[in-house]
């Protein structure tokens, strides 16, 4: 099997020329959108670009868990994640808008998770117009929306669209098979929603997909504090053993599907 991916950035522009991009995620909450995240920061990082991760999910912080601010040691680490100081709507918009403007002029990525909650956006996305925004400081915008089988995710989506706060940048669609019901296959399961009159209208309009598969052994990682490329890489995790080769199989052969899928979809030239 052809692993190289895991190592070779060869095919990848140079990152201190490419442009900086705000990747957001949106969509209804508990359908994996910082397990996407996640995985577009560890992508992202892979390919030598600096990616800040945002965690607006108070509830959940996720990403603030994944990205801590210090090592064991206590040293800092560069590009941890940050957060706003509460839930409250002034203070979420006050460290959006603080982001937005420390990143004008930076060569660092931001992959922000507002934990299925698109109030911010709603509040501040009509006011500023963040498409606008991000094409005058020549940073790129991607949306991302994250979708579970169930059609009521991709309702969501729809509103959140007609709504029109959200404008400019890429509409990228992630169907989660990681969260489909216990005991439910994945075969087909999203069936429904790719044959929805609204779901392929969103395609006809420039949206892309991405269909992120199921990995079984995602707990076990998080656990262990290993990435989706350490893990696949055969690399120690934070109490410097080495996953089993069994572990390190299945989260190569999701790595991998995941590349086909960034590639195929477009989102990879969006995120260079």
């Amino acid at each position: 099997m052809d692993h190289s991916f895991l190592s070779d950035t060869d095919n990848d522009p140079s990152p201190l020329s490419a442009q900086p991009w705000w990747l957001i995620r949106g969509g209804r909450g508990r359908v994996g959108g910082s397990t996407f995240l996640d995985y577009v920061v560890q992508w992202s990082r892979h390919r030598g670009r600096r990616v800040k991760p945002l965690d607006g999910d108070l509830r959940s912080r996720t990403l603030s868990a994944l990205y801590p601010k210090t090592n064991p040691s206590g040293a800092a680490i560069q590009d941890a994640a940050e957060a706003p100081d509460s839930e409250d709507l002034a203070a979420m918009k006050a460290w959006f808008g603080g982001e937005l403007d420390q990143s004008v002029g930076e060569n660092v990525c931001r992959a922000v998770d507002f934990g299925g909650g698109d109030r911010v956006m709603q509040e501040y996305g009509g006011d500023l117009k963040i498409g606008e925004f991000c094409e005058r400081f020549s940073l790129g915008l991607i949306w991302a929306f994250i979708l579970g089988p169930d059609l009521e995710d991709l309702q969501h989506v729809v509103q959140v669209l007609r709504s029109g706060h959200i404008s400019g940048g890429h509409i990228l669609l992630v169907l989660n098979e990681g969260v489909i019901r216990h005991g439910q296959t994945t075969t087909g399961v999203f069936a429904t929603t790719a044959a929805d009159r609204a779901y392929l209208a969103l395609l006809n309009d420039g949206a892309q997909a991405v269909i992120m598969p199921r990995l079984t052994c995602m707990d076990i990682l998080r656990q262990r504090g290993l990435g989706f490329y350490e893990a696949a890489a055969g690399m120690k995790d934070r109490d410097g053993k080495r996953a089993a080769p069994t572990l390190q199989h299945m989260t190569a052969k999701w790595v991998e599907k995941m590349e086909i899928e960034m590639e195929a979809s477009g989102a990879a030239a969006w995120l260079r």
